[in-house]
């Protein structure tokens, strides 16, 4: 499917909303992200979603990986 929206944070904002997140959920992102990317993810954590960021710079598909388990429902 596509949408198209506004802008990324409008989209973004949909996708953090739009799932049904648990306490005990993860999602991963990345640290040096723009803020107002970030900013719904952070949201999230007054309901229990853990946010696991990964360090800036050039990162690996092993160091995304090393940041995800069963917990974690998007990256």
């Amino acid at each position: 499917d596509i949408a198209l929206v506004p802008n990324t944070t409008f989209g973004i904002n949909i996708v953090a909303q739009g799932l049904r997140w648990r306490s005990g959920d993860s999602l991963v992102a990345f640290e040096d992200d723009f803020p107002s990317n970030l900013l719904p993810w952070r949201l999230l954590a007054e309901r229990g979603v853990e946010i696991r960021l990964v360090p800036g710079g050039e990162p690996t598909v092993e160091t995304i990986l090393s940041h995800c388990d069963r917990s974690t429902r998007l990256v």
